[in-house]
Protein backbone atom coordinates (compact mmCIF):
# COMPACT_ATOMS: atom_id res chain seq x y z
CA UNK A 1 0.00 0.00 0.00
CA UNK A 2 1.51 3.64 -1.15
CA UNK A 3 1.92 6.27 1.49
CA UNK A 4 -1.43 8.05 0.24
CA UNK A 5 -3.51 5.29 0.83
CA UNK A 6 -2.12 4.49 3.88
CA UNK A 7 -2.69 7.88 5.16
CA UNK A 8 -6.43 7.43 4.92
CA UNK A 9 -6.40 3.94 6.43
CA UNK A 10 -4.31 5.87 9.59
CA UNK A 11 -7.37 8.61 9.73
CA UNK A 12 -9.99 5.60 9.61
CA UNK A 13 -8.32 3.58 12.25
CA UNK A 14 -7.82 6.71 14.40
CA UNK A 15 -11.43 7.54 14.00
CA UNK A 16 -12.56 3.57 14.79
CA UNK A 17 -10.35 4.26 18.21
CA UNK A 18 -12.17 7.10 18.97
CA UNK A 19 -8.74 8.98 19.18
CA UNK A 20 -9.60 12.20 20.54
CA UNK A 21 -6.03 13.03 21.33
CA UNK A 22 -5.87 16.57 19.33
CA UNK A 23 -9.00 17.83 21.68
CA UNK A 24 -8.65 20.01 24.29
CA UNK A 25 -4.31 20.26 22.97
CA UNK A 26 -3.57 24.08 23.71
CA UNK A 27 -0.39 24.84 22.59
CA UNK A 28 0.86 27.22 24.73
CA UNK A 29 1.40 29.83 20.97
CA UNK A 30 1.09 29.67 17.64
CA UNK A 31 3.41 31.20 15.43
CA UNK A 32 3.99 34.89 15.42
CA UNK A 33 4.09 34.61 19.54
CA UNK A 34 -0.05 34.92 19.47
CA UNK A 35 -1.79 33.52 22.75
CA UNK A 36 -4.59 31.51 21.61
CA UNK A 37 -8.19 32.60 22.10
CA UNK A 38 -9.96 31.22 25.00
CA UNK A 39 -11.33 27.98 24.04
CA UNK A 40 -9.28 27.85 21.09
CA UNK A 41 -7.95 24.09 19.98
CA UNK A 42 -4.59 24.37 18.62
CA UNK A 43 -3.89 21.27 16.58
CA UNK A 44 0.13 20.65 15.55
CA UNK A 45 1.29 21.68 12.74
CA UNK A 46 2.64 17.97 11.70
CA UNK A 47 -0.71 16.77 12.32
CA UNK A 48 -2.37 19.29 9.93
CA UNK A 49 0.85 19.13 7.24
CA UNK A 50 0.58 14.95 7.25
CA UNK A 51 -3.27 14.44 6.66
CA UNK A 52 -3.98 16.98 4.45
CA UNK A 53 -6.23 15.91 1.45
CA UNK A 54 -3.43 16.61 -0.99
CA UNK A 55 -1.27 13.63 0.21
CA UNK A 56 -3.79 11.21 0.57
CA UNK A 57 -5.99 8.63 -2.29
CA UNK A 58 -9.38 10.65 -1.63
CA UNK A 59 -10.92 7.45 -3.34
CA UNK A 60 -9.30 5.03 -1.20
CA UNK A 61 -10.44 7.63 2.42
CA UNK A 62 -13.78 8.28 1.20
CA UNK A 63 -14.55 4.39 0.31
CA UNK A 64 -12.88 3.18 3.80
CA UNK A 65 -15.14 6.43 5.55
CA UNK A 66 -17.90 5.16 3.77
CA UNK A 67 -17.79 1.70 4.58
CA UNK A 68 -16.93 2.33 8.51
CA UNK A 69 -20.33 4.87 8.80
CA UNK A 70 -21.96 5.63 5.84
CA UNK A 71 -24.36 7.77 7.89
CA UNK A 72 -21.17 10.14 9.50
CA UNK A 73 -19.78 10.50 6.16
CA UNK A 74 -23.26 11.75 4.80
CA UNK A 75 -24.76 13.50 7.80
CA UNK A 76 -22.31 13.35 10.43
CA UNK A 77 -24.38 10.78 12.11
CA UNK A 78 -22.86 8.06 13.14
CA UNK A 79 -25.79 6.27 14.64
CA UNK A 80 -27.70 6.08 11.30
CA UNK A 81 -27.35 3.58 8.98
CA UNK A 82 -30.83 3.40 7.14
CA UNK A 83 -29.63 4.69 3.53
CA UNK A 84 -33.85 5.50 2.97
CA UNK A 85 -33.38 7.69 6.16
CA UNK A 86 -30.25 9.21 5.48
CA UNK A 87 -31.11 10.68 2.08
CA UNK A 88 -34.46 12.23 3.34
CA UNK A 89 -32.76 13.85 6.51
CA UNK A 90 -29.28 14.13 4.00
CA UNK A 91 -32.16 16.69 1.89
CA UNK A 92 -33.61 18.54 4.98
CA UNK A 93 -30.87 18.44 7.19
CA UNK A 94 -28.49 19.77 4.38
CA UNK A 95 -30.13 20.96 0.97
CA UNK A 96 -33.16 22.77 2.34
CA UNK A 97 -32.03 24.21 5.99
CA UNK A 98 -29.04 25.47 4.63
CA UNK A 99 -30.83 27.18 1.23
CA UNK A 100 -28.95 25.92 -1.57
CA UNK A 101 -32.45 24.06 -2.89
CA UNK A 102 -34.27 26.82 -2.66
CA UNK A 103 -31.86 28.83 -4.80
CA UNK A 104 -31.90 26.38 -7.25
CA UNK A 105 -35.47 26.49 -7.95
CA UNK A 106 -35.11 29.87 -8.72
CA UNK A 107 -32.24 29.42 -10.99
CA UNK A 108 -34.41 26.40 -13.07
CA UNK A 109 -37.27 29.13 -13.19
CA UNK A 110 -35.17 31.21 -15.79
CA UNK A 111 -33.48 28.44 -17.44
CA UNK A 112 -34.66 27.95 -20.88
CA UNK A 113 -34.43 25.04 -22.75
CA UNK A 114 -32.68 21.66 -22.18
CA UNK A 115 -28.97 21.83 -19.97
CA UNK A 116 -26.62 19.83 -18.68
CA UNK A 117 -26.85 19.64 -14.41
CA UNK A 118 -23.80 18.44 -12.87
CA UNK A 119 -23.86 17.78 -9.03
CA UNK A 120 -20.75 17.24 -7.50
CA UNK A 121 -20.82 14.67 -4.23
CA UNK A 122 -23.77 13.49 -5.13
CA UNK A 123 -24.39 11.14 -1.56
CA UNK A 124 -27.45 8.77 -2.02
CA UNK A 125 -29.07 10.50 -4.75
CA UNK A 126 -31.67 12.76 -3.20
CA UNK A 127 -31.15 15.45 -5.66
CA UNK A 128 -30.62 12.93 -8.69
CA UNK A 129 -34.90 12.24 -7.54
CA UNK A 130 -35.71 15.86 -7.14
CA UNK A 131 -34.15 16.97 -10.57
CA UNK A 132 -36.12 13.88 -11.91
CA UNK A 133 -39.44 14.26 -10.46
CA UNK A 134 -39.46 18.85 -10.57
CA UNK A 135 -36.89 19.60 -13.38
CA UNK A 136 -37.18 17.86 -16.62
CA UNK A 137 -35.34 20.22 -18.66
CA UNK A 138 -32.15 19.55 -16.60
CA UNK A 139 -30.11 16.53 -17.47
CA UNK A 140 -28.66 15.10 -14.10
CA UNK A 141 -24.58 14.36 -14.33
CA UNK A 142 -23.26 13.21 -11.04
CA UNK A 143 -19.46 13.24 -9.61
CA UNK A 144 -18.11 11.48 -6.38
CA UNK A 145 -14.93 10.09 -5.37
CA UNK A 146 -16.62 6.83 -3.98
CA UNK A 147 -20.14 6.44 -6.23
CA UNK A 148 -22.79 4.98 -3.38
CA UNK A 149 -25.18 4.19 -6.30
CA UNK A 150 -25.60 2.82 -9.93
CA UNK A 151 -26.57 5.67 -12.69
CA UNK A 152 -25.33 6.25 -16.43
CA UNK A 153 -24.27 9.92 -16.03
CA UNK A 154 -22.66 9.12 -12.22
CA UNK A 155 -18.93 9.44 -12.65
CA UNK A 156 -16.07 8.59 -10.45
CA UNK A 157 -13.72 11.38 -10.08
CA UNK A 158 -10.25 12.57 -8.30
CA UNK A 159 -11.51 14.90 -5.85
CA UNK A 160 -10.23 18.36 -7.36
CA UNK A 161 -11.10 18.11 -11.69
CA UNK A 162 -13.98 17.52 -13.34
CA UNK A 163 -13.59 14.33 -16.50
CA UNK A 164 -13.84 15.49 -20.04
CA UNK A 165 -16.28 13.45 -20.83
CA UNK A 166 -18.59 15.34 -18.74
CA UNK A 167 -19.85 17.85 -21.71
CA UNK A 168 -20.72 21.55 -21.34
CA UNK A 169 -22.90 22.24 -18.04
CA UNK A 170 -25.46 24.73 -17.87
CA UNK A 171 -25.60 24.18 -14.15
CA UNK A 172 -22.92 23.04 -11.48
CA UNK A 173 -24.61 22.02 -7.99
CA UNK A 174 -22.43 21.00 -4.68
CA UNK A 175 -23.07 21.01 -0.58
CA UNK A 176 -21.06 19.97 1.82
CA UNK A 177 -18.27 18.78 -0.31
CA UNK A 178 -15.46 21.73 -0.66
CA UNK A 179 -15.18 21.94 3.30
CA UNK A 180 -13.71 18.31 3.14
CA UNK A 181 -10.93 19.53 0.53
CA UNK A 182 -8.02 21.28 0.54
CA UNK A 183 -7.66 24.87 -0.54
CA UNK A 184 -5.55 23.57 -3.78
CA UNK A 185 -8.07 21.03 -4.00
CA UNK A 186 -10.88 23.30 -4.11
CA UNK A 187 -9.41 26.12 -6.72
CA UNK A 188 -8.41 23.10 -8.74
CA UNK A 189 -12.16 22.44 -9.00
CA UNK A 190 -13.41 26.31 -9.67
CA UNK A 191 -11.21 26.55 -12.23
CA UNK A 192 -12.59 23.31 -14.33
CA UNK A 193 -16.20 24.34 -13.46
CA UNK A 194 -15.43 27.49 -14.53
CA UNK A 195 -13.83 25.91 -17.94
CA UNK A 196 -17.41 23.39 -17.94
CA UNK A 197 -19.73 26.04 -17.60
CA UNK A 198 -21.40 27.54 -20.67
CA UNK A 199 -21.80 31.40 -21.14
CA UNK A 200 -25.23 31.89 -19.06
CA UNK A 201 -24.06 28.88 -16.90
CA UNK A 202 -24.31 29.05 -12.84
CA UNK A 203 -22.84 27.26 -10.65
CA UNK A 204 -24.07 26.60 -6.40
CA UNK A 205 -22.02 25.79 -3.62
CA UNK A 206 -21.67 25.48 0.36
CA UNK A 207 -19.09 25.19 2.57
CA UNK A 208 -18.10 26.19 6.16
CA UNK A 209 -16.87 30.08 5.88
CA UNK A 210 -15.61 31.92 8.18
CA UNK A 211 -16.14 35.79 8.57
CA UNK A 212 -15.95 39.23 10.64
CA UNK A 213 -19.20 38.77 12.07
CA UNK A 214 -19.04 34.81 12.89
CA UNK A 215 -16.00 34.28 13.89
CA UNK A 216 -16.41 35.03 17.20
CA UNK A 217 -19.53 33.25 18.06
CA UNK A 218 -20.63 31.33 20.53
CA UNK A 219 -22.73 27.94 20.29
CA UNK A 220 -25.71 27.03 22.38
CA UNK A 221 -23.33 24.64 24.22
CA UNK A 222 -21.41 27.49 25.01
CA UNK A 223 -18.65 26.24 22.67
CA UNK A 224 -16.51 28.83 20.20
CA UNK A 225 -18.26 28.26 16.69
CA UNK A 226 -14.69 28.21 14.91
CA UNK A 227 -12.81 26.93 18.09
CA UNK A 228 -9.73 24.88 16.16
CA UNK A 229 -7.15 26.59 14.61
CA UNK A 230 -3.63 25.32 13.34
CA UNK A 231 -0.59 26.93 14.44
CA UNK A 232 -0.45 29.42 11.31
CA UNK A 233 -4.02 31.00 12.66
CA UNK A 234 -5.66 29.50 9.94
CA UNK A 235 -9.56 27.78 11.08
CA UNK A 236 -10.10 24.19 10.84
CA UNK A 237 -12.79 21.72 10.56
CA UNK A 238 -12.19 18.03 11.26
CA UNK A 239 -13.86 14.89 9.78
CA UNK A 240 -12.79 11.50 10.15
CA UNK A 241 -10.01 12.84 11.85
CA UNK A 242 -9.11 14.87 9.18
CA UNK A 243 -8.75 18.48 9.40
CA UNK A 244 -8.86 20.77 6.42
CA UNK A 245 -8.42 24.48 6.15
CA UNK A 246 -12.07 27.04 6.59
CA UNK A 247 -11.35 29.75 4.38
CA UNK A 248 -12.12 32.92 5.25
CA UNK A 249 -15.69 35.25 2.82
CA UNK A 250 -12.99 37.58 1.61
CA UNK A 251 -10.70 35.21 0.10
CA UNK A 252 -13.09 33.00 -1.32
CA UNK A 253 -14.68 36.03 -2.89
CA UNK A 254 -11.06 36.80 -4.15
CA UNK A 255 -10.39 33.91 -5.93
CA UNK A 256 -13.76 33.27 -7.68
CA UNK A 257 -13.52 36.36 -9.26
CA UNK A 258 -9.81 36.23 -9.85
CA UNK A 259 -10.88 33.16 -12.32
CA UNK A 260 -13.77 34.88 -13.88
CA UNK A 261 -16.69 34.26 -11.90
CA UNK A 262 -19.63 36.79 -10.74
CA UNK A 263 -20.53 35.98 -7.06
CA UNK A 264 -24.41 36.95 -7.65
CA UNK A 265 -25.75 36.45 -4.25
CA UNK A 266 -24.17 34.81 -0.99
CA UNK A 267 -26.34 33.43 2.15
CA UNK A 268 -25.56 32.72 5.56
CA UNK A 269 -26.33 29.91 8.47
CA UNK A 270 -24.16 30.69 11.57
CA UNK A 271 -20.78 29.11 10.37
CA UNK A 272 -21.92 27.85 6.81
CA UNK A 273 -22.48 29.87 3.47
CA UNK A 274 -24.03 29.45 0.56
CA UNK A 275 -23.00 30.91 -3.16
CA UNK A 276 -24.54 31.68 -6.26
CA UNK A 277 -21.82 32.55 -8.90
CA UNK A 278 -22.56 33.41 -12.27
CA UNK A 279 -19.82 33.96 -15.52
CA UNK A 280 -18.29 37.53 -16.75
Amino acid sequence: MNRSKKLGTNLITRYKENDVSYRGMILPKMKGNKPPKEGTTIVPQWMVNTYNPDEMDAKHFWSLATKESIGHSIISRADISDRDEINTRSFHDLHLKLGLVHTLFNVVKIIKGRVNFLEIGPGLGNIKILVKERFPQLKWHGLDVNCLFKHPNLYRGDGRTIPDKIPELGIVYSINVFQHLSVAQRVSYYNDIYDKLNPDGVFLFGMFVVNETNENEMTPEGKRLFGVKDENGNYLTHFFSQFTEIEWYGDIIETLEEIGFIVVDTKYNNNYCTFLCGKY
